[in-house]
């Protein structure tokens, strides 16, 4: 995903906890790099899983599951997915990392759990899938689905909208990005991902505003790494989707301007067959 809000990480402002982990979540809308790391990233950041001063549900969630009470976890769940953002916006990311991660893992030990899930998922893909033009749906849509390992969802939905309304597909593809290329859809992101030059230069402004914020926190160096990772993934999946559509010496362009950057085997190696 490419966005310029990662401007807010960088302007310097103190942000601790739960901040910052929003704050990158909103730069990343937790599409371009997956699940897996942005998890790490927010450990890293946390120190540990994020919790409240307020018992925010997803607290009492982890309890309850902890105590085998798997249908009050479930309900907390639900309640925590439909309702924390009304009084805790900077709970935006967590919703959609943590909490999910912990739904699935209820799941695993309690079936109706990963059912309730999966209708959560199904009901809001009805919704996109009939017009209606909600970017915070999407994402939850996409975010579901990556956490069931059920990508292939995410690129049937962004089909449809491409159909409908190519507007709102150009709109939410930096969400479904990571998804079309993990299923090769190359040539449909090729068509919605805009200009790659445009996106590399964004690429790079926003990671070195990133890291001129990263040097002041006291994780520097997981910081770094962290926003290093995000930069890389970015050129990779530009670089394969260039390459997969036939603008080789494009793919070609960006990887040595990239490397410029950031000397990663992941980018040098991007273009191997």
């Amino acid at each position: 995903m490419r966005t310029d809000k990662s401007d807010s990480v960088a302007s310097g402002a103190r942000i601790d906890g739960a901040g910052v982990f929003n704050t990158l979540v909103d730069m990343r809308a937790l599409a371009s790099v997956g699940r897996t790391f942005f998890l790490v990233l927010a450990v890293i950041l946390f120190g540990c899983r994020p919790s409240s001063k307020m018992d925010n549900g997803l607290d009492r969630a982890r309890r309850l599951a902890d105590d085998g009470k798997y249908e009050e976890a479930l309900q907390e769940h639900i309640s925590f997915h439909d309702n924390i953002l009304t009084t805790q916006p900077s709970m935006y990311g967590v919703r959609l990392s943590f909490a999910l991660s912990e739904w699935v893992e209820l799941g695993q030990k309690y079936p109706k759990a990963l059912a309730a899930l999966k209708d959560v998922r199904d009901k809001k893909t009805v919704r996109l899938a009939g017009g209606e033009t909600n970017r915070d749906l999407f994402h939850d849509v996409a975010s579901i689905n990556d956490h069931l390992s059920e990508q292939d969802k995410t690129v049937a939905l962004f089909r449809k909208i491409v159909t409908t309304n190519p507007t709102f597909a150009r709109d939410v593809y930096d969400v479904a990005e990571e998804a079309l290329v993990q299923k090769r859809e190359f040539a449909l992101a090729r068509e919605y991902m805009g200009d790659p030059g445009r996106i590399l230069d964004r690429a790079k402004t926003n990671y070195e505003r990133s890291m001129a914020w990263a040097k002041r926190q006291t994780q520097k160096r997981a910081s770094e790494e962290a926003f290093r990772n995000i930069f890389t993934d970015d050129v990779v999946r530009l670089i394969l989707i260039l390459k997969n559509t036939g603008d080789e010496a494009s793919a070609r362009k960006i990887q040595a301007e990239a490397l410029q950057v950031v000397a990663d085997d992941k980018i040098k190696n991007a273009l191997e067959p």
